[in-house]
């Protein structure tokens, strides 16, 4: 059974394969968006490819979601930096099936590598 361990801070959240988190944005994050909300603030954000989905499917949806408006740069494995996204366009952001997590970059340092033993590989992230 593959696994992923997810950057929150409240819980230790293991999501299995198959299964989909309750938000796939952060608890640090969502408190950031709830406190901007009706702000015109933008956010630099990671989001983590879901383990059923290959780059270029992820990277194709992006581009029919956000066309020419948002920029995606990819960073280490199964891991992007979207920067200069707003509220609506995270929360849009979401609703894409290939998504695992979205999390704020000041919140956690993005794993130099992916470990793995057996079926279970966990992400392993460093808080700030």
């Amino acid at each position: 059974m593959e696994t992923f361990q997810l950057p929150v801070l409240t819980k230790e959240e293991v999501i299995e394969k198959g299964e989909e988190p309750e938000s796939k944005i952060t608890y640090l994050l969502r408190e950031e968006l709830e406190l901007n909300q009706g702000k015109e603030n933008t956010f630099d954000v990671e989001v983590l490819v879901h383990f059923n989905y290959i780059d270029e499917e992820f990277e194709q949806a992006f581009k029919e979601w956000f066309g020419d408006v948002l920029e995606l740069t990819k960073r280490k494995y199964k891991s992007y930096l979207v920067e200069n996204i707003n509220y609506k366009q995270i929360i849009q952001l979401e609703q894409l099936k290939e998504v695992l997590v979205i999390a704020s970059i000041h919140n956690y340092l993005v794993p130099d590598q992916v470990t793995g033993t057996g079926d279970e590989i966990l992400f392993h992230l460093q808080h700030l």
